[in-house]
């Protein structure tokens, strides 16, 4: 799937498109893969993901020469993590595939869910998308809970903790605003819910703000947190309607700054500075704040099976505004290209994870992480716009020192094209896959329980040769479940899709 889709999909499933003042595309795009995660359940994670924080020292030196590993990498890698050996899968294939799936993972139960649009849907910008959580059975079906019935909530992101499965959304309070923030929590597999409102932060200052949110969970051990972080936007009209002549531009450093609109007709505006002439800033102490981090504000709730609570964050990025886990900690990552990524063990108290020093290159933006776990290890996917939407190749990177170094994967010994564009990254307990899509060639799965041994299967040998134009894969604990499509004729048009489900072979 492209940046470009999976924004699309991101603004579309978060009931209101996040409102910042503007940004490059570019920028926007990169930072939409971090709305879309598999998740693995409490239990799955837990029994075979261990603290990141182990023994200092022990790095992985994946890169090999013509396929070929040191001894002493293989000895340090295997330290970190038992060696499986290559896997080897039992592909099961079935046919309505779920369309871009947005979260899914695996219960305690060992329930495959997803939450997605459904079989085959194509979404126009004028489409209300139907959400449904889907339950995969056992003969490679999927069967949807309506999210849209009474009582259910119209999810943009679920999770599992033990038999609960916790959602979050937007929808009226009782006093009449449509758009507060709801955590649901249901234990009958999505079929009924008890949900609460989480009352809106104050505006920054007594002018009129634009409010929008972004809503998350994750569960990490017998611990579920949701994440809601509220953006402000100045309703620069009604704030200021002496300046009903200008625009929003970008939040600066001394404030907002505005821009005056120019009417199309009269061609392209007189420029002062590399602005529009008349371009000016709207400061802080005008607007009644302190500083842009006053437009962001997270609210941090915890539940460990007892009800919601709110937590007393500390350390949370500006930006932070999306939630994963890796390495049996939480981790938050921001919507911006170069954002950092953070993690706590409890939501309360945060800290920036170190991520690896991009390769120079000037023609290209600051990269975006990806940073999943998978056993003592982290694995990250380095995305650099503009390289990684002209299809170029892109990096993986593994550590085993709690991010303190980084080594890159070398995929050509699992016979990938060195120019091999990485388009996603997932892991669960049975090991870390992605999908790799050569530039001349069709995508491929590329696998491995230990991250020295990797083995690649073409996805139309999994799920045939058509849907192969999306894909998406759910790591669980005794499966690997791909969901994939064939390509859109246009933005209408349902697409055919495939569900492939490959149980690991035992020796």
């Amino acid at each position: 799937m492209t940046f470009e889709d999976r924004l699309r999909a991101h603004i579309h499933r978060q009931a209101e498109a996040i409102r910042l003042p503007a940004r490059d595309p570019e920028r926007a795009v990169a930072g939409a893969r971090s709305r879309r995660r598999r998740r693995q359940a409490a239990a799955g994670a837990g029994a075979v993901i261990a603290v990141v924080a182990l023994a200092a020292g022990v790095v992985p030196a994946l890169d090999g020469d013509d396929g070929e590993r040191e001894p002493d990498v293989v000895a340090g890698i295997s330290e970190a993590l038992p060696a499986t050996g290559p896997l080897t899968f039992d592909w099961h294939a079935t046919g309505d595939g779920l369309y871009r799936p947005l979260s899914s993972f695996q219960a305690e139960d060992g329930t495959v869910y997803a939450l997605a649009t459904g079989p085959g849907f194509v979404r126009s910008d004028a489409d209300g998308a139907s959400a449904a959580l889907y339950r995969l059975d056992d003969d490679g079906v999927w069967r949807s809970v309506d999210l849209e019935s009474s009582g259910r909530p119209f999810a943009l992101d679920v999770a599992a903790n033990g038999d609960a499965l916790y959602a979050v959304s937007t929808g009226p309070d009782a006093g009449g605003d449509d758009s507060v923030a709801q955590l649901s929590a249901s234990t009958d597999g999505g079929d009924t819910w008890a949900s609460e409102d989480v009352p809106p932060p104050d505006p920054p200052s007594d002018l009129a703000w634009e409010r929008s949110q972004s809503l998350s969970v994750e569960t990490v051990g017998d611990t579920t947190i949701a994440l809601v972080t509220t953006f402000y936007r100045l309703d620069l009209a009604a704030s200021f309607p002496e300046l009903g002549d200008h625009g929003l531009g970008e939040v600066g450093e001394d404030g907002v700054v505005i821009i005056p609109s120019v009417p199309p007709e009269d061609g392209p505006p007189a420029m002062e500075g590399g602005l529009p002439a008349g371009t000016r800033t709207l400061t802080w102490a005008e607007l009644g704040v302190s500083g842009p981090e006053d437009l962001v504000v997270h609210q941090v709730l915890r539940n460990t099976g007892a009800g919601w609570e709110p937590v007393e964050a500390t350390g949370l990025p500006d930006d932070a505004s999306v939630l994963g886990a890796a390495g049996g900690k939480f981790v938050v990552t921001g919507y911006d290209v170069g954002a950092s990524v953070s993690i706590s063990d409890d939501g309360a108290s945060w800290v920036p994870l170190p991520l690896p020093e991009p390769e120079p290159d000037e023609s290209l933006m600051d990269p975006f992480y990806d940073v999943h776990s998978f056993g003592s290890a982290l694995v990250a996917l380095e995305e650099r716009p503009p390289l990684a939407m002209e299809g170029g190749a892109t990096r993986v990177l593994v550590s085993t020192d709690a991010g303190s170094t980084w080594q890159p994967v070398d995929l050509t010994a699992a016979g990938i094209a060195a120019d091999s564009y990485i388009s996603s990254i997932e892991s669960g307990p049975l090991g870390v896959v992605l999908v790799a899509r050569p530039s001349h060639g069709d995508p491929v799965l590329v696998v491995s329980g230990d991250l020295v041994e990797w083995t690649a299967t073409p996805v139309a040998d999994v799920a045939g040769g058509d849907a192969i134009w999306n894909v998406d894969v759910t790591v669980g604990a005794d499966r690997i479940v791909v969901t994939s499509t064939e390509q859109p004729v246009d933005e209408v048009t349902p697409v055919g899709s495939r569900t492939a489900v490959g149980t690991l072979v035992r020796d």
